[in-house]
């Protein structure tokens, strides 16, 4: 195996290069590094039920770093800003 072949891929945060905004991740392989919070039955069923953007390749679902991105944007709470104290 070449040293490429058994490189850990990036978190889906930061890319190290074009081919990594390219790969494709399985349910299993996104529950496995934490990147959802989600096992990866509940993944794969957020994706039946559309609820989770994602891509059928020959009809097995996969997932790019952009799609867990996506989620993980859509479903962060905004922190409100403090309130000012009326004089």
């Amino acid at each position: 195996m070449t040293a490429q072949a058994t490189e850990q891929p990036t978190t889906p945060t930061e890319p190290t290069d074009e081919v990594d905004e390219l790969r494709r991740y399985t349910p299993e392989e996104v529950a496995a590094r934490g990147w959802l919070p989600f096992t990866a039955r509940m993944i794969r069923e957020k994706c039946y039920a559309r609820k989770l953007q994602h891509h059928g390749d020959g009809g097995r679902i996969t997932l790019t770093a952009d799609d867990i991105r996506a989620y993980n944007a859509a479903t962060a709470r905004q922190v409100p800003a403090p309130r000012r104290k009326s004089a």
